[in-house]
């Protein structure tokens, strides 16, 4: 069977380039949200700091970065 890939992208840009190099699905918006719900992964709410995502995918590559 073949992996799905999920990407989040935030730019216009960066959805095109996205679907152009195969990704499966492209999210905006509510990501969390968007993930959970596609992958059946629970959310978690720590005590302080934002939600956090358990589970529901296999990998996860953090692709953020700049310029500098």
């Amino acid at each position: 069977s073949q992996a799905a890939i999920l990407v989040a992208a935030r730019y216009p840009f960066q959805r095109e380039a996205a679907r152009r190099l195969g990704a499966s699905d492209v999210l905006d918006g509510d990501v969390t949200t968007e993930v959970v719900r596609r992958t059946g992964a629970a959310l978690r709410k720590p005590l302080i700091g934002r939600p956090v995502i358990v589970g529901g995918v296999d990998m996860t590559f953090e692709c953020a970065g700049s310029d500098r």
